[in-house]
């Protein structure tokens, strides 16, 4: 169970239709909306590596909420930071690349942006034992070049290189996964819509 849980976090995390044609807003060297997002998705990132994860998660699409309770995720997150055989944290977090692309529907705003973070993780106990299924799920999610796995200290140093949506919505802007799995493809679809997914350029 406790193996089960942590996959469906680092899955979740490594957090309908349109009434409108979406727009694509020509993109601005200048742009105000690249600071702004800079600004908001920094102050998630300090959050969630102070471990504030309840405040973290209003960074959060909050229409996400409508199909995974907030009080679920809150229970995921404490669950997976929190258990005696197995140390967890966040290393060094970069922004990659925030896209020029900005779509426009309902007033709202999308735009994709890459990032990335190290995730270090210590086994202790009967954790140690799954190490090898561990490994093998790692290497699948993140790629085998961005899992180390250090036998004597029993550690691993995960480099993860993801992708979100930002959204910006009554003025706020608000992050959602982008990951190539089935369940993120039926959430992305659900809340944004197949237009602005196709506007966006997700796969």
């Amino acid at each position: 169970m406790r193996i089960f849980s942590l996959l469906c976090f680092l899955i979740f995390f490594s957090c309908g239709s349109t009434k409108e044609v979406a727009k694509v807003i020509p993109p601005s060297p200048q742009s105000i909306y690249e600071a702004e997002i800079k600004k908001k998705l920094n102050l998630y990132f300090d959050k969630m590596v102070a471990g504030d994860f309840e405040s973290s998660l209003d960074f959060i699409y909050p229409k996400l909420f409508d199909i995974v309770p907030k009080v679920t995720m809150v229970g995921m997150l404490k669950q997976t930071f929190e258990d005696e055989e197995m140390n967890m944290s966040f290393g060094d977090n970069k922004i990659l690349k925030i896209h020029d692309n900005y779509v426009k529907v309902d007033a709202k705003i999308h735009t994709l942006v890459d990032y990335s973070f190290m995730m270090n993780m210590e086994l202790k106990g009967e954790m140690i034992e799954v190490a090898e299924i561990l490994t093998t799920s790692f290497e699948k999610l993140y790629g085998k070049e961005n899992v180390i796995y250090n036998k004597e200290k029993n550690t691993f140093n995960i480099n993860t290189q993801n992708q979100m949506v930002a959204i910006k919505e009554n003025g706020e802007w608000f992050f959602l996964e982008n990951k190539n799995e089935p369940a993120f493809k039926f959430i992305l679809d659900k809340l944004l819509g197949a237009e602005v997914i196709e506007k966006l350029g997700i796969k």
